[in-house]
């Protein structure tokens, strides 16, 4: 799909929660405000992010996005490459893995050199010659016959037949030249041998050679940020200039284009692009237009710029023209909320024991067609604001509220953005470490009160009153490593607690009143609440108001869960099931790191080893998705949240957010002043 737009800095929105995608199918929502790789395809223009590939099409301005869900077969893209003479689009990603593009569309997977099974296989440049594709990779130059679609030869040139990783190749005078980390080497192109080394001549240079390219009949290669040109068989420096490093040496019509950053220090100070046309001389061009440009081509008068952090700019006489398509700010994904009206995504995240990753991506919200993303390096109150990992959207004020495990209570109340933390609420520094306000989870109640989860703090337990004030109260037993809770149709609390089971308290919807709170422990054994795994990951209630209790073994049921703060209290059941004809537990050698519940009662189910949905009960497995049957960009599903009006079941993983349109949505309300039965 295309899509047409016409202003000055172009966006492509990903489709809205009101567009619709067919029950059964998947959509990826990835990063697209980074370019690392830029090809030019004469109607269009290729730009490869760091996860999939998006085209440029001149004619119209209009904006096409390609990943995994659509047409492309893998996920994480490295280098793309094309060959305007056999109108071929190469990608190449990170795992290996290729997919050749013909005719503009056409999309073929090409999994020999991916099945090789060769350890750390990295492809760094894609050259074409003839029906042939020469691919630079770290274990030499592999072949690629494009007619026949197989790999035909891998020339294997380091120093009597070592490892040699292998940067670029081209063209001079009837001979391959390779720049090599082994330094410059070159053989004749029509000699039918070069899988043997000892074909490949070792040029003058000792050390890496970064780059080689043949610009009008002239050949020139970089070794340690300096520009050389063999003139009358004799290598001459042409460049050299402290502290400016080539990320990018590529050659069009126009001129040989050196994409540029300065170092001082540990940061990068200015960009640039420098050009050398026809007649030898480097000149400046685009300095600092781009944030990190990563290619620069040449149409006509227009400098063409992949960025990477600001996706392709158009450099000309006209002025600087920005071409991004609005997405997430980045593949960070950690807790969900899904609403009918919008997404909230807290970008942050933790490690497996829970500690703190120092995440700056912040949340981003989709609503109404278009991504925004909030961070510090676009909201200032932001500063210092890492690791969100949860979200809720209070159901009377409509405030949105974000868990930061490093940095306090954030709320966002239509663009205005407020942190509260030990310095100015009642929230408290954790005991074990003081001087941060670790939020874990947040929920809300009906009338409005937001309950915060105060990891680690003597008073683990706050609520922010719909009046705006604070309170908060112990937990028994000492319990305060809460990583997760939920509040349930009768209004009780079900806090998971780090590594020792659950907690369950019923405040009667007034917090303030902490000596009339119930609570109660749930842990391993009849009539403590028969967990049979303390270390608890997820939780959720379903629609019959039965809680599962995803642990690092599988799930726990408590059926009885109105009961379970009375006398008689409540323990939880592990359902068994038949897999194959076995009998076992439902998920017991599974990790169930997040669920979520569908309009039709079924579970949706998240693990490190893919996403499953399963009938109301558990007996049935309806789907398990894995990034070998799906878009999946990952296996390793951190939260899962479902829009219950349209279905859609959007998954984070820890490399993307994707989304899946169920078949199920919830019921609605309605009220009718006249009734209809028929017959």
């Amino acid at each position: 799909m295309r899509i047409s737009l016409f202003t000055f800095l172009i966006f492509l929105s990903s489709i809205s929660f009101a567009q619709e995608i067919p029950i059964g199918t998947w959509r990826m929502h990835l990063p697209y405000g980074s370019s690392i790789d830029l090809a030019y395809m004469g109607d269009r223009f290729a730009s490869a992010t760091s996860f999939s590939m998006l085209y440029y099409y001149t004619d119209d301005g209009s904006l096409q996005q390609l990943d995994k869900s659509n047409s492309l077969n893998d996920f994480g893209v490295r280098k793309i490459g094309y060959s305007a003479e056999r109108d071929v689009l190469i990608i190449a990603y990170n795992n290996a893995n290729i997919d050749i593009i013909t005719n503009g569309n056409k999309v073929t997977p090409f999994t020999d050199i991916l099945n090789a099974n060769e350890p750390d296989l990295r492809i760094n440049h894609i050259f074409f010659r003839g029906n042939e594709a020469l691919l630079s990779s770290s274990i030499g130059i592999i072949v690629i016959d494009l007619d026949a679609l197989e790999v035909k030869d891998t020339y294997r040139i380091g120093v009597n037949g070592s490892l040699s990783e292998i940067f670029q190749v081209d063209t001079f005078e009837n001979r391959f030249f390779a720049a090599t980390d082994q330094g410059l080497k070159s053989a004749p192109v029509d000699d039918p041998f070069l899988g043997n080394f000892n074909r490949w001549d070792q040029g003058p240079f000792n050390g890496s050679i970064e780059f080689v390219n043949n610009f009008n009949g002239d050949l020139f290669t970089i070794q340690n940020d300096t520009l050389k040109q063999i003139v009358n068989d004799t290598w001459t420096n042409i460049n050299y200039e402290p502290f400016w490093t080539t990320v990018d040496l590529r050659s069009d019509d126009n001129g040989l284009q050196l994409s540029q950053w300065k170092d001082s220090a540990s940061s990068i100070v200015a960009t640039r692009i420098l050009s050398v046309d026809a007649s030898g001389v480097p000149a400046e061009r685009a300095l600092n237009i781009a944030f990190r440009p990563s290619a620069a081509i040449q149409v006509g008068s227009d400098l063409w710029i992949s960025d990477q952090f600001a996706g392709i700019r158009r450099v000309g006489t006209s002025g600087t023209q920005l071409i991004v398509a609005n997405s997430p700010r980045s593949s960070s994904a950690f807790g969900l909320e899904a609403t009918a009206e919008r997404l909230v995504v807290a970008a942050g995240g933790v490690s497996e024991d829970f500690a703190v990753t120092f995440n700056q991506n912040g949340f981003y919200i989709q609503e109404n067609s278009f991504w925004s993303n909030y961070n510090q390096f676009s909201n200032s109150v932001l500063t210092g604001v890492y690791d969100m990992i949860d979200a809720y959207t209070d159901v009377v004020s409509g405030k949105i509220y974000l868990a930061s495990f490093l940095s306090g209570l954030v709320e966002f109340d239509n663009g205005a953005i407020q942190v509260f933390d030990q310095n100015n609420s009642i929230l408290e520094g954790a005991l074990d470490d003081p001087g941060r306000t670790k939020i874990s989870a947040v929920d809300g109640d009906a009338n409005g009160t937001i309950y915060i989860a105060n990891f680690g703090a003597q008073n683990p337990v706050a609520a922010r009153l719909a009046d705006g004030t604070f309170t908060n109260f112990a937990l028994i037993q000492n319990r305060r490593d809460i990583i997760d809770f939920i509040i349930d149709r009768n209004g009780q609390k079900w806090f998971a607690i780090k590594n020792n089971g659950l907690v369950v308290i019923d405040d009667n919807g007034d917090p303030t009143n902490t000596g009339s709170i119930v609570q109660r422990t749930l842990g391993g054994g009849s009539g403590n609440g028969n967990l049979h795994d303390l270390k608890v990951l997820s939780i959720v209630e379903d629609n019959d108001g039965e809680i599962w209790v995803g642990t690092e073994s599988g799930i726990s049921i408590y059926f009885c869960s109105r009961s379970v703060l009375t006398s008689n209290g409540c323990d939880a059941s592990r359902p068994i099931v038949s897999r194959d004809g076995v009998n076992g537990f439902l998920f017991e050698t599974d990790k169930v790191q997040a669920m979520a519940v569908d309009g039709a009662n079924r579970k949706w189910v998240g693990t490190p080893d893919g996403l499953f949905l399963i009938s109301d009960d558990g007996e049935d497995e309806i789907f398990a998705f894995t990034t070998d049957n799906s878009p999946l960009p990952s296996n390793n599903i951190t939260d899962i949240s479902i829009n219950p009006q349209t279905g859609e079941v959007y998954i984070a993983t820890d490399q993307g957010l994707v989304s899946y349109r169920s078949d199920a949505t919830a019921g609605t309300p309605t009220q009718e002043n006249t009734v209809i039965v028929f017959p």
